[in-house]
């Protein structure tokens, strides 16, 4: 009755299979309603095996994606929801694929720090993203780097930073300083322990012209 109500007209192989399942005429109406009137017999069986919420297909359709039933089950097989995938595309990636949105979801990539990215003026691939994210690499790290002068850094060396523990705060006070170091500088320095008051000791000892970072490794311990 419930399949007739929905106006699926299923050989009794197909309802077998439904039933098999356990999948009811109340999920199938749900599906229905979310925006899904098409889907086979097989589709509403995979669908409801992997336990796809009809929160999730109402959202897809909201956020104008189509995609296939085999890419609906990835999102919920990997709990990709539908306020994630609202939230990514608001931070302004809305071409992203099932596989992408994946990605991003399972190395716990925040839409901060998407909004981030792009509010800056990078335009990374997935790979990429996933990769900032998979460090720990946050949208307040991204921001305070770009307000302590470092902006559009490869990422590699975003990388760098964040995985020696190179703090925007620790950048801001070299720079604040007059220091204009390189990444690889920053590292080395914060590596070896050269903080903001040795920095400042150097600047008060009445040099003329800024050490490179080489120079105050080789004072280090002197002055």
């Amino acid at each position: 009755k419930g399949l007739k109500q929905q106006g699926y007209d299923f050989p009794v192989h197909d309802i077998v299979q439904l039933a098999s399942y356990h999948v009811d005429a109340s999920y199938i109406r749900t599906v229905r309603d979310a925006g899904y009137k098409d889907f086979s017999a097989a589709d509403l069986t995979q669908l409801a095996s992997y336990h796809v919420s009809p929160d999730l297909l109402k959202g897809l359709k909201q956020e104008g994606y189509d995609f296939p039933v085999r890419d609906i089950v990835q999102l919920a097989s990997y709990h990709v929801d539908s306020g994630y995938i609202r939230a990514v595309r608001d931070a302004g990636y809305k071409d992203l694929n099932a596989a992408d949105l994946t990605q991003l979801s399972s190395y716990h990539v925040n839409p901060e720090l998407l909004k981030a990215l792009k509010s800056q003026g990078y335009d990374l691939p997935v790979k990429d993203v996933v990769q900032l994210g998979a460090y720990g690499v946050t949208g307040s790290y991204m921001t305070g780097l770009k307000t302590a002068g470092l902006d559009k850094l490869p990422v590699r060396d975003i990388v760098k930073l964040k995985s020696y523990g190179v703090t925007p705060e620790y950048v801001k006070a070299t720079r604040d300083l007059g220091y204009q170091f390189t990444t690889d500088d920053l590292i080395k320095l914060h590596s070896y322990g050269i903080n903001q008051a040795y920095l400042q000791r150097l600047n008060d000892s009445g040099m003329k012209k800024k050490m490179t970072a080489d120079e105050i490794l080789k004072l280090r311990g002197r002055i």
